[in-house]
Order: structure tokens, then C-alpha cells, then sequence
């Protein structure tokens, strides 16, 4: 895979999102990595293989409710509602008619095009208590979300965290009905709250406040001008420490290595459908 042209595509949706949210109002901001690479290179890192962006989360649920309508053709909008083996709790864009994932990841029945991950920043409550709760409730639901697949690969359990271990056992129904109640009562929305957070895959905890997301300023990405917060040094300094210091060679990998599966035009589906004929063949052979 040429790492390239896999920016080239996520560049090509960073632009359609951007489109997109300026048309309609809808507040978005580059993330992680993503923003780290728009201030420290003025694009990618150069052997970063994703995209993330936040929304508040008023922003998220608009965006996920209105552009499929719009831009459907083009897209889709995976969340663990609609894709049984979606291992997330937040919504990753992806592109249609393509594919991004190994070798042997591929048989598994969950969509494999290119992505984007999409987070929702959500409120902090005051009293410790709550946040102590809250995040429980958080790391629970994710926990619960991914059982399915990680049941489907498996998964060697050994080791982990007693909640785990519980979530495995539990059936689909209860877990979709967990993950559904916790985003309904402990997703809070960041402007009733002083600090946020983002529901990604990290632990959860209060990481920003109001300050550091207010107010954005142009940046130019690989030759797209997009948006970033006008207090990134504080954003990026709480995520990276010396964020402007390269990470040591070693370090410098991307997230997918190995037996990659890669095509700007081919459906993953398609792909899954030659690879296992070709697999057939062999074995007649």
C-alpha cells in the first residue's frame, strides 16, 4: 500500500466534511493525530494511516441524522446500531466502493472501507462521584460494544478486567441495550458542563474546557485550508507532552501493517468474494 494514496482519499472526505459542516453550521474540529499533523507538518504525519475529528455532541447527533441524506451516495455512517461487529462506540465515515484492512480481518462481516473517525466531546459533571460513574459507565459500554467481535476473532480473555469478562458473557441484546442507555444519560452535552472530554478509545476523563475549543483559526493540510483550535499548543501539549519532536524511528509506524488490504475503488465485499475464491481454487488444486 502506498501510504500517499490513502492520504489522498482521506483528504478527498476531510473535504467533503468540511463542505458539509460549513453549509449547514455544524461544529467540527480535527483531532489526535490529525491535529497534530496539521501544526507539526502542515498535513499527515507522514506514516499516519487515519483520520479523527471531534464534534460536540449537539453537532455529532445533527451530523449523523442529516448527512446520509446528503451525501449517502458517496459514504456511509457505521455505528455499532447498524454493523454488528462495529467495535466502537463513537461513528467512523467511510467511503464506499473501498477497502482498508488485513488479510486476515477481511472474512469478518463488518464494513472495511476507508475511514474516519468521528468522536463526540461530551460534558464532565462537577461532583467527583459523578465523573467517577461516569467514566465506569463509559468504559463499560465500550467494553460491551465490542464483545461481538472480539468473540468472532477468538479472542484470548485471559487476563482481563473482570468487566470484561462479564460483557462476554452477557447476550448482544442486553450490551446494545447498555451501550444505548449509557449514551443516553451519561453522553452530556459540553456546553451545560465547565470541562469535556472525547468518547474515543482511550480512557475516558475530563481533558479540556471550553477555552481551548472557542475559538479556531486557518490552517492549511496538505494543500486543504481547514480549521483548527487557536489554542492547539494547549490541546496538543495535554495529548503529547513535546509534541514538535519527532517520535524516535522506531516509533514511526502506522496502525495497519502486515498482510494489508488496500484499493480506492474496489468494495471490500468484492474483495472478500475474490480472495475466498481464490482460496477455493488453491484448495481444489
Amino acid at each position: 500500500m502506498e501510504i500517499k494514496e490513502l492520504h489522498e482519499v482521506l483528504k478527498g472526505m476531510l473535504a467533503d466534511v468540511d463542505t458539509f459542516c460549513e453549509k449547514h453550521g455544524i461544529r467540527y474540529s480535527v483531532y489526535c493525530g490529525t491535529l497534530l499533523g496539521a501544526v507539526r507538518h502542515q498535513g499527515f504525519i507522514p506514516w499516519d494511516d487515519d483520520l479523527d475529528l471531534t464534534m460536540p455532541l449537539p453537532d455529532y447527533y445533527r451530523f449523523l441524522a442529516e448527512f446520509p441524506a446528503e451525501m449517502g451516495d458517496k459514504y456511509d455512517l457505521v455505528t455499532f446500531r447498524n454493523d454488528k461487529y462495529c467495535r466502537i462506540t463513537w461513528m467512523q465515515l467511510t467511503k464506499k466502493n473501498t477497502t482498508f484492512t488485513t488479510r486476515s480481518r477481511i472474512d469478518l462481516d463488518t464494513n472495511w472501507g476507508i475511514y474516519v473517525d468521528i468522536f463526540p466531546m461530551i460534558g464532565v459533571p462537577e461532583k467527583n462521584w459523578q465523573k467517577r460513574l461516569q467514566t465506569f459507565m463509559i468504559q463499560t459500554a465500550k467494553s460491551m460494544v465490542r464483545m461481538e467481535y472480539l468473540r468472532h476473532i477468538h479472542f484470548q480473555y485471559a487476563g482481563w478486567r473482570k468487566i470484561n469478562l462479564l460483557a462476554y458473557c452477557l447476550p448482544r441484546s442486553f450490551r446494545l441495550w447498555f451501550a444505548d442507555m449509557v449514551e443516553k444519560h451519561f453522553w452530556l452535552d459540553p456546553a451545560a458542563a465547565a470541562k469535556m472530554g472525547t468518547v474515543d478509545g482511550a480512557m475516558f476523563i475530563e481533558k479540556y474546557t471550553h477555552d481551548q475549543w472557542r475559538e479556531f483559526i486557518p490552517a492549511v493540510f496538505d494543500g486543504l485550508e481547514i480549521k483548527i483550535p487557536r489554542k492547539y499548543d494547549d490541546l496538543l501539549t495535554r495529548m503529547y507532552g513535546n509534541y514538535m519532536q519527532l517520535p524516535p524511528p522506531e516509533m514511526r509506524k502506522p496502525h495497519f501493517a502486515g498482510d494489508v488490504l488496500f484499493s480506492t475503488d474496489k468494495d471490500y465485499r468484492q474483495m472478500r468474494k475474490e480472495l475466498n475464491g481464490e482460496t477455493q481454487n488453491d484448495t481444489a488444486r
